[in-house]
């Protein structure tokens, strides 16, 4: 599903933590999961991917990660975990 958005809120269901992520050149998504195994890296790496190409990840990854994105309005800020 393409989006006209650059910014999404990002939620983790799990641990309830709440961002938001600007597609762009900062930092992924990872930064945000120091503790994070292999596994849950690439996920995670896997969504940093999709939002930077516009589209919002596919269903089974955000279940795995337990990760809610909403779609937000425009932003001027560039890239990155805000």
């Amino acid at each position: 599903m393409s989006t006209a958005h650059t910014a999404f809120n990002v939620t983790n269901l799990y641990t309830g933590r709440s961002f938001t992520y600007v597609p762009g050149d900062g930092p992924c998504l990872t930064a945000q999961y120091p503790e994070a195994t292999d596994n849950t890296l690439y996920a995670l790496e896997t969504v940093t991917d999709a939002l930077d190409a516009g589209y919002l990840p596919d269903t089974d990854t955000l279940a795995f990660l337990t990760l809610v994105i909403t779609p937000e309005d425009d932003t001027d800020v560039c890239g990155g975990v805000l």
